[in-house]
């Protein structure tokens, strides 16, 4: 979408419910949002603050996860959220081996082989499968009214 107001108003509007739902609330009407994979997609500005794709900014990360596909997630307190693909050299400038060294051009093998910890900001690089995701973080990616 390329309408200001639009992409402004539906940030707004765009929540979760009880149940694990994603929606988007306009007065009494709710209209249930499909997941493609995450509820959130995150930037990371370049002061290094994560801005969610509502233009809410996050705060600050809980945890990181790569998945199985390579993705990037992110747990927040605005929720888990995927790193914008644009934004993934920037994600890996701030990685760091466990003893805060250089990661090296093999890292992501040996990562996936846990003989290599993978540190982002302080925080762990975890691993998870994508089909984990949705049960994991409580969040349904195909919600019916």
């Amino acid at each position: 979408m390329r309408h200001a107001g639009l992409v402004a108003y539906l940030g707004r509007n765009y929540r979760h419910d009880s149940k694990g739902n994603w929606i988007v609330e306009n007065g009494p009407q709710r209209v249930y949002v499909a997941l493609d994979y995450t509820p959130l997609v995150f930037r990371i500005e370049s002061d290094g603050k994560l801005l969610a794709h509502t233009g809410a900014f996050a705060g600050k990360a809980e945890a990181a996860w790569l998945d199985d596909e390579g993705c990037v997630l992110l747990e927040t307190p605005s929720g888990v959220g995927l790193i914008d693909d644009r934004d993934l050299g920037r994600f890996l400038a701030d990685c760091t081996t466990g003893n805060d060294g250089a990661l090296p051009v093999d890292w992501l093998s040996a990562f996936r082989e846990a003989t290599l910890a993978v540190v982002w900001r302080g925080l762990p690089l975890g691993q998870l499968r994508s089909d984990e995701v949705a049960s994991r973080f409580g969040f349904n990616p195909a919600p019916a009214a």
